[in-house]
């Protein structure tokens, strides 16, 4: 009885594979400083405006409330408008706002 051997291919990922894993690390990146912001800016905040724990803790919450329903309300948008159209406009108007700000 003679054994065959299955012939075992190594598929090697493609450069877009790359691309693609880079960007959604970059993206979850961007996520994770979003939600760390209120960590970092929460303290001087408080004390910029003297406010007590507890304003300090529904500053937070408010935050991650209206972050949960931009979630919600930018899906529909997007499959409405289009990925590509909503998030040049992000693109573009964040990029506005910071030079506003920066001014």
């Amino acid at each position: 009885m003679v054994m065959q051997e299955e012939a075992t291919t190594v598929q090697h990922p493609k450069r877009i594979q790359y691309v693609a894993l880079i960007a959604t690390t970059l993206t979850y990146f961007g996520d994770s400083v979003e939600t760390y912001l209120p960590a970092v800016i929460t303290q001087p905040v408080s004390c910029e405006l003297d406010l007590s724990k507890s304003k300090e803790t529904v500053l937070a919450l408010c935050y991650f409330v209206s972050l949960t329903a931009s979630i919600f309300i930018s899906i529909p948008i997007s499959d409405y408008f289009g990925r590509k159209k909503i998030f040049l406009t992000s693109l573009y108007l964040s990029i506005i706002f910071t030079i506003i700000c920066s001014v």
